[in-house]
């Protein structure tokens, strides 16, 4: 019992020390690499570099940490993450297997991809829905739709993606594959009342912080914990909105 009683204060002790150790990590240097590719988003690179800025913000609001963020001609983020001088790395990252045992990552800042866009009264709710439908494409991305996802569609190549448009606004064509930034952008201007946008996305591509596995798991849990609470309410939409942008989440529709 006396040896239980001696224990107690140096056990008190410990746990203090490790508690205050694991507080002091309120810096983090964060890498992002300055080209989204293969996420297009003609012309609105820097309005999700100002979105990413406004999260990391939140958070620094809410947990009293520190970001500095450093833009990087690297593109290889593979190559960032193994950098020690870097906490993480803001990239696009595509979750796999392979990837998940090797890295520890965020949910997603930003969502986006190609999607089906079909006109405002079709009665077409979902991709799963377009069976036999005759779909538009434009030839110059022609490549870039997944091979076997959808062997029943009719693909019909455009030369150009606003021909398309015009058809499946007059109910001339089911739907047609093209750039979920520029659906977006189509959908509130040129063709609004005409179009709606099927979602998801046909491939997904995320931005999300990567981290070496094991380590800087308290970040992603800052981060993920954060993000659940600004998409719950209305800020995370007010935020894409200030920025000029829209996210390919259902969720967040």
């Amino acid at each position: 019992m006396k040896k239980l009683l001696f224990l107690l204060p140096i056990l008190a002790l410990a746990l203090l020390l490790f508690s205050c150790g694991k507080a002091e990590k309120k810096n983090y240097v964060i890498a992002r690499v300055s080209s989204w590719d293969p996420l297009d988003l003609y012309g609105s690179e820097q309005s999700l570099n100002g979105l990413l800025d406004d999260i990391l913000q939140q958070i620094t609001d809410q947990y009293g940490v520190k970001f500095q963020v450093i833009t990087s001609q690297h593109q290889n983020y593979q190559q960032l993450i193994e950098d020690k001088g870097f906490d993480g790395v803001l990239t696009t990252f595509e979750v796999t297997p392979i990837t998940a045992r090797k890295f520890g990552y965020s949910d997603p800042f930003f969502v986006s991809g190609p999607v089906v866009a079909v006109n405002s009264l079709s009665r077409f709710r979902s991709v799963s829905d377009l069976k036999n439908a005759e779909i538009g494409v434009d030839r110059n991305v022609f490549y870039s739709i997944p091979e076997g996802q959808n062997p029943d569609w009719i693909l019909r190549p455009y030369d150009s993606v606003f021909t398309a448009l015009d058809k499946v606004a007059t109910s001339g064509l089911d739907g047609v594959i093209l750039n979920f930034v520029i659906a977006s952008r189509l959908s509130r201007g040129l063709y609004a009342g005409k179009l709606r946008i099927l979602l998801p996305p046909l491939i997904t591509f995320t931005v999300r912080l990567v981290v070496r596995k094991g380590e800087d798991s308290e970040l992603i849990e800052m981060i993920n914990s954060e993000l659940e609470r600004l998409k719950e309410g209305d800020l995370y939409d007010k935020m894409l909105a200030y920025w000029g942008l829209e996210n390919a989440l259902p969720a967040n529709r």
